[in-house]
């Protein structure tokens, strides 16, 4: 048995419970995360924008394209995650054996 500190020891066999970080996600992850972003943006978009054409006067044309941009936005780093999926399968299937 290790002592780190004199109030602390530990056994070479016990291990310490951690906790799971938001930074240990997979690339699936990842991609399911920006696509679920992606149509919510798109949803909240789309809402805005038509309380804001039925004269709904809490909506300002300010935040409908603010969140028309943000939609946009999330569209294309979803996009963009896409096309670096495709390609690195591309580039795994193209590696000579």
């Amino acid at each position: 048995m290790t002592t780190i500190s004199k109030h602390l020891p530990i056994s070479r066999t016990q291990s310490v419970p951690r906790e799971e970080s938001t930074d240990d996600k997979g690339f699936g992850d990842v991609l399911a995360d920006g696509l679920e972003k992606a149509r919510d943006a798109e949803t909240q978009a789309n809402d805005l924008g038509e309380r804001f054409a039925a004269g709904d006067p809490t909506v300002g044309i300010h935040e409908m394209m603010i969140s028309a941009e943000r939609a946009g936005i999330s569209l294309r780093y979803a996009v963009t995650l896409k096309n670096k999926a495709i390609e690195a399968y591309r580039d795994l299937m193209n590696t000579p054996l």
